[in-house]
């Protein structure tokens, strides 16, 4: 493996073309060092910015407080209908247009999804075969 090496630099190599080029049973120069580096750098905590000169420890850590906990979500994938989907669409640009939200990414068509289907289930736990999905279920045809 040392031959394919040569001690003349030979400008950058994008390993990622080697590797979807190459055939999955034969090696890559550079993969394995691809791979620790990848490793070592998620196994890392985020590297902190030095303390700023003048800040004590106990100023710095009293004025900053961490970021909220985002929830742990989970990707899925169902299929909807086109008009629901166009319908989906248009009420996240309504809403995007219409909202005093202002920070970004704060109106998605998943957080549309997960906030109809959270009122859907708590309904249904609530109320049953009485609830407004069950009702939608049993009254209307399966369309898959």
């Amino acid at each position: 493996m040392r031959s394919e090496i040569s001690a003349a630099p030979q400008g950058p190599v994008d390993i990622l073309d080697l590797l979807l080029a190459a055939p999955a049973c034969e090696p890559v120069a550079g993969q394995e060092a691809l791979t620790r580096l990848i490793r070592r750098a998620a196994a890392k905590e985020p590297v902190r910015p030095a303390a700023k000169a003048g800040l004590t420890p106990s100023r710095r850590t009293a004025s900053v407080s961490p970021p909220p906990a985002r929830p742990h979500k989970i990707k899925t994938t169902q299929y909807l209908d086109g008009a629901v989907h166009t319908r989906l669409g248009a009420l996240r640009d309504h809403l995007a247009e219409t909202s005093s939200v202002t920070s970004r990414g704060r109106i998605s068509k998943s957080h549309i999804v997960e906030t109809a289907l959270r009122q859907a289930l708590d309904d249904y736990e609530a109320h049953g075969r009485e609830s407004r999905l069950a009702q939608a279920l049993e009254t209307s045809p399966d369309k898959a």
